[in-house]
């Protein structure tokens, strides 16, 4: 019985062995079929997206990054950029290409960066990014999106200065001429660079006030941006034109940016010098009167008279030279006259036309359909200008000029006057805001109502 019960025990435990033997070898099996399978999963390929700066503050420079990770050469991938609503953006070709080692998969790394800043404060939603993999023979159209990115913008702090005009950044400024010397009736040329990390581009002109006895007209303003340790660095070159038209010596006042800096969180300024420039006489006038005849000092001939002879009778040249002075005089009073009636004139009529130039110009905008957003938008401001010019007779920059449309406007009911704020703010957005967003001919339109119904109570 032992025995038996021996050998019983011992096939007991041989079919235990093999039975475990082969349950490992069946693991074993299913455990290296598993681990390609498992290797495959790693992606050969994705995106994603996200910001340097997730809580700016409104015009604050904010760096989007898209990145695509490609481990097999995709081949003409297509990046279709979200549209940035809430933003103005600013393309300055940022793309870099490294490697990286992921899961033991080495990927190329293409990063698009665009720089953004934004218009309004509140959580804006940045949408996803599309990546197109065209079709090919094997594989058709594909489309990969990025991740959504939220952005907190927060408002400035504490009081708005006076003067403030929507600088956000770190700012320097500089003014320069080309001559400080000219002569009656030439001109020259001031130039205010302004560079920095803000938001340049969207910046009006600064202020600037000609000198008494100076006549100034604004060119058109030059932007470049570079990239600099991963931040855009602007500059902007704003060109004035001064005429001398009298003899003397004046200064240009110091001109003055306001800004607010993130970094302190605070409003500052910085100015430039005061520019000392002067008038000279222009010798050719100068030549001309000293080679006019002097009749004052013309010497009359004197004629001897003798006693007991008749005194001698004036002639008639005499009298045309004394009456020549007070002729002159009374014919240049009269010339002033005239030259003061022919502008009122001219300013009256000037004003009367306004509305119908604006209208016609508005209409060939809008038949417009070769041209840019950029121009289209940047000749309604033209338009806007001119029209409010040929009504205050004061012409200024659009851009950041709504305390003078109140100031030009107050006969005006407050109703109309708001809409023409709102005009002018709807035409700042149309320019940097995504082309898909806006809608020139609707804007147009709204403007056109707009100056009709300010024309009809002006």
């Amino acid at each position: 019985m032992i025995r038996s019960c021996g050998a019983v025990n011992s096939r007991v435990l041989c079919d235990y062995v093999v039975t475990r033997t082969v349950a490992l070898g069946v693991i074993m099996t299913l455990l290296l079929h598993w681990l390609p399978t498992a290797a495959q999963e790693i992606p050969e390929y994705f995106v994603e997206a996200d910001v340097d700066n997730s809580q700016p503050y409104v015009g604050q420079q904010v760096r989007y990054t898209f990145r695509l990770f490609d481990a097999v050469a995709l081949d003409n991938p297509l990046y279709e950029p979200p549209p940035f609503e809430g933003f103005w953006r600013l393309d300055v070709g940022d793309v870099s290409q490294t490697t990286q080692v992921i899961n033991n998969q080495t990927y190329t790394v293409t990063e698009l960066r665009t720089t953004l800043f934004p218009t309004r404060s509140g959580d804006i939603v940045i949408d996803p990014a599309r990546l197109v993999l065209p079709e090919t023979v094997f594989a058709p159209e594909r489309v990969i999106l990025s991740n959504p990115v939220t952005v907190q913008v927060r408002s400035l702090p504490g009081a708005v200065p006076s003067g403030f005009a929507g600088a956000v950044g770190q700012f320097a400024m500089e003014a320069s001429i080309d001559r400080n010397q000219v002569q009656v009736g030439e001109m020259l040329t001031l130039e205010v660079a302004i560079s920095g990390n803000g938001n340049i581009e969207q910046l009006p002109a600064p202020l600037v006030t000609p000198p008494i006895g100076w006549r100034m007209v604004e060119n058109p303003a030059r932007f470049a941006a570079t990239v600099d340790s991963g931040v855009v660095i602007g500059r902007k070159v704003f060109t004035f034109v001064l005429l001398a038209e009298t003899v003397g010596v004046s200064s240009l006042d110091a001109i003055v940016l306001h800004f607010f800096d993130p970094l302190s969180a605070s409003f500052r300024q910085i100015s430039t010098g005061s520019i000392a420039i002067e008038a000279l006489p222009d010798p050719d006038r100068s030549a001309s009167a000293e080679s006019a005849p002097a009749l004052a000092s013309t010497p009359l001939p004197l004629k001897r008279i003798h006693v007991g002879e008749m005194e001698p009778t004036l002639g008639t040249g005499f009298w045309l030279l004394w009456l020549l002075p007070p002729l002159l005089v009374v014919s240049a009073w009269g010339a002033q006259i005239a030259r003061r009636w022919m502008q009122k004139y001219r300013t009256a009529k000037r004003r009367q036309q306004a509305l119908q130039i604006a209208l016609r110009q508005l209409e060939n905008l809008l038949n417009t359909n070769d041209q840019g957003r950029g121009f289209v938008f940047g000749r309604l401001i033209g338009v806007l200008n001119e029209y409010l010019d040929a009504k205050t007779g004061i012409l200024k920059e659009l851009v950041g000029m709504d305390a003078h449309i109140v100031e030009t406007t107050n006969e005006l009911p407050d109703g109309v006057r708001q809409r023409l704020l709102a005009a002018c703010e709807v035409v700042r957005e149309g320019m940097y805001a995504p082309a898909e967003s806006i809608e020139a001919g609707a804007i147009l339109k709204h403007v056109r109502d707009v100056l009709i119904e300010a024309d009809k109570l002006w």
